[in-house]
C-alpha cells in the first residue's frame, strides 16, 4: 500500500514541476520581451537570467525526467523544459553581448552628454559666444561641424592633423572620421564605430546657435537667454546618425518640421534589434543639465525649448 502512495506523491510532484516550469517558462519571456521593450531593462533581464529561466528548465527536467509510469514526460514539462533551456541560452547570451544595457548605458551617455555640453560652456567662455553651428570658408561654403572647434576642450590632440581649411570630407580630413571621440557616440549605436554621431544641435531664428553663434549674456550684461538657461536646448539626440566631421545640423523656422529624436539603442537586442519606436529623447539644456525627454511632448513644446527667446519658459518634467 506504500508504493502506490509513494508513486501518487511522486506523480502529483512531477505534474507540479512541468506546470510551473511551464508558467516560468512563459513567465521569463514576458519579462524578457517587458525588459528589451522599455528604457532600464537591467534588473528584469538579471531576473530573468538568474531566476525565472533556470527554474524553468531545473522543474522541466524533473518533471521531463523524473518518470513514475510508462507514459513519459506530460506536455507541459516538455514545453517547459525545452522553453526554459533555450531561454536560458538566449538571455545568456544576450546579457552579454547587449552592446548597451540598462541604466549603465543610459547614465553613461547622460555624462557623455554632459561632457559635451561643459566644453560647449568652455568655449563660449573662451570665445564670447557659442561655436557656429557649420563652419564656413571666406567664400560661405561649409567645411565642418561644430564638434571639430570642441576638440581643444575635449581630445585636442585630434587637432594636429586634421586641416581645418579644408571640407571634413577632403582627401586629407576625410580619414578622421573614423578617429571619432568617444564623446559623441551612442552607446549600443553600431554606427559610433564607423565616426557617426546622433548629437546635433539647431540653429535659426532663436536658437542658441544662432547666426555665428550667440553669446549667454549680452554686452550689458543682461542675459541673451530670457527663457531661461534652464528651458533652452543646447544639443539634442537625434534617431539618425551623421559623420561627426561634417556640417550636419538640425535649421528650423518657419514651416520646417523637426526629424525624428532620440534612439534609445541601449534597449538594442542581439537578435531582434531595436524593440520598436523610441519614446524618449535626450537633450542637454544650456544650463548644462541632461534630460530625458518625452517625445511625446510634440513638436511645439519642443520647439518653444529649442528657442532661447521665444517668452514661453515651461519648466518640462524630466523621465528618471
Amino acid at each position: 500500500q506504500e508504493v502506490p502512495f509513494v508513486m501518487n506523491a511522486l506523480s502529483r510532484f512531477r505534474r507540479v514541476c512541468a506546470e510551473a516550469s511551464l508558467f516560468l517558462a512563459l513567465a521569463s519571456i514576458a519579462l524578457a520581451l517587458i525588459a528589451l521593450r522599455y528604457d532600464e531593462p537591467g534588473k528584469l533581464l538579471v531576473a530573468c537570467v538568474v531566476v525565472t529561466a533556470p527554474l524553468a528548465l531545473i522543474l522541466g527536467a524533473v518533471g521531463r525526467f523524473v518518470k513514475v509510469d510508462q507514459n513519459g514526460a506530460s506536455w507541459c514539462a516538455r514545453i517547459g523544459f525545452w522553453l526554459g533551456f533555450f531561454v536560458s541560452i538566449l538571455l545568456l547570451l544576450g546579457y552579454g553581448m547587449s552592446p548597451g544595457t540598462g541604466a549603465r548605458s543610459n547614465a553613461q551617455f547622460t555624462s557623455t552628454l554632459r561632457q559635451v555640453a561643459l566644453a560647449l560652456a568652455q568655449y563660449e567662455a573662451s570665445h564670447g559666444r557659442l561655436p557656429p553651428a557649420v563652419v564656413r570658408d571666406r567664400e560661405g561654403r561649409p567645411l565642418y561641424s561644430w564638434r571639430v572647434l570642441l576638440l581643444p576642450y575635449l581630445e585636442s590632440h585630434l587637432l594636429e592633423g586634421l586641416r581645418l581649411d579644408e571640407p571634413w570630407d577632403s582627401p586629407h580630413n576625410k580619414p578622421f572620421v573614423t578617429q571619432m571621440p568617444a564623446y559623441f557616440g551612442r552607446p549600443g549605436d553600431p554606427s559610433a564605430t564607423e565616426g557617426k554621431t546622433s548629437i546635433e544641435v539647431f540653429s535659426g531664428p532663436g536658437t542658441a546657435f544662432e547666426g555665428a553663434g550667440q553669446p549667454f549674456k549680452n554686452p550689458d550684461g543682461s542675459t541673451n537667454f530670457p527663457d531661461g538657461l534652464e528651458n533652452t536646448i543646447l544639443i539634442v539626440e537625434t534617431e539618425a546618425s551623421v559623420p561627426w566631421t561634417s556640417p550636419s545640423h538640425i535649421r528650423v523656422g518657419p514651416g520646417s518640421s523637426l526629424p525624428p529624436l532620440g534612439g534609445d539603442f541601449h534597449r538594442r537586442s542581439p537578435w531582434f534589434g531595436r524593440f520598436g519606436e523610441p519614446e524618449t529623447f535626450k537633450a542637454v539644456f544650456a544650463d548644462v543639465s541632461a534630460r530625458t525627454l518625452p517625445r511625446s511632448l510634440g513638436q511645439a513644446k519642443i520647439r518653444a525649448m529649442i528657442t532661447r527667446n521665444g517668452g514661453e519658459p515651461s519648466p518640462v518634467p524630466a523621465l528618471p
